[in-house]
């Protein structure tokens, strides 16, 4: 079986980025690593449905096959 490929997310390591998730949600923190599934770890994270309705949940990882969409929200 092939090896997946690693996805192109080095630049964007200790920079706020807002994935936003299968289940219409949308999560927001400091990308501080992923692996060659685009799992990813986020600190200093906040989860919701828009603006208004944001959380902090702290440190989490979310499961790469339930991101929709990866945005970086600082310069890169």
């Amino acid at each position: 079986m092939p090896k997946p490929a690693v996805p192109q997310l080095k630049q964007y390591m200790g920079k706020r980025v807002s994935a936003k998730l299968n289940a219409g949600r949308e999560v927001t923190g400091t990308l501080m690593g992923y692996d060659q599934f685009m799992n990813l770890v986020l600190e200093a994270a906040s989860e919701g449905v828009s603006a208004s309705e944001r959380r902090p949940i702290g440190s989490v990882i979310i499961r790469g096959s339930s991101v929709i969409q990866l945005q970086c929200l600082d310069r890169v």
